[in-house]
């Protein structure tokens, strides 16, 4: 079995059991035979101090986690916790601490409490100028491009905003210019891509 950093693991068949922050896994082999495709575990439980958070596939728990507790171990989420001003037209204002008002749409799962996050990742978001016409499908904020790292086919930026730092991981293509750090820029949230969670 791969090295797991703080995991532990209990086997039921098809589904494993984990807790902590997994960097490697190899999953359980039935009767000892070697490993193959089709041994691979069907679905996966997170647990969180022996809570069972979510069960499901990772294509599931990584796209749809069920909280932020989940959120915060799969993958590199960034969650904005605020209060909701309103509920009006299909859409809340959510006033988030030391970075502004956010515009983000009602869904049927949006979390009914006054007080809430919203997630999204690295590349669910895109760095814009100030000056930019906005596209519908985002919501944006303001903010200024703190450091950069060219990571080959993608530039990672830190962006400040408030007290918040935000990663943005913008697609390379030869010849494109970056933005230098110190830039004023807006930060575009693709509203596709965020998840909304109780706070």
């Amino acid at each position: 079995m791969a090295p797991a950093a703080s995991a532990s693991r209990v086997e039921c068949g098809k589904e494993v059991l984990l807790a902590g922050c997994i960097r490697e896994f190899s999953p359980a082999t039935p009767r000892g035979k070697p490993f193959s495709r089709a041994d691979a575990p069907l679905s996966y439980t997170w647990l969180d101090n022996g809570v069972i958070q979510q069960v499901g596939s990772p294509i599931s728990l990584y796209d749809y986690p069920a909280n932020t507790a989940v959120a915060r171990a799969v993958g590199q989420w960034k969650l904005l916790t605020g209060f909701a001003r309103s509920r009006q037209g299909g859409a809340l204002l959510l006033d988030v601490e030391d970075v502004g008002e956010l515009r983000v749409p009602l869904r049927p799962g949006t979390p009914a409490a006054s007080r809430f996050s919203i997630g999204f990742r690295p590349h669910a978001v895109k760095i814009g100028r100030q000056d930019d016409v906005h596209d519908a499908r985002y919501t944006w904020l303001e903010g200024m491009v703190e450091n950069l790292e060219f990571l080959g086919r993608a530039v990672r930026y830190r962006v400040r905003i408030g007290d918040h730092v935000v990663l943005v991981d913008e697609p390379h293509h030869r010849g494109t210019s970056r933005h230098p750090v110190g830039t004023d820029i807006t930060l575009d949230i693709e509203l596709a891509q965020c998840r909304q969670f109780a706070a």
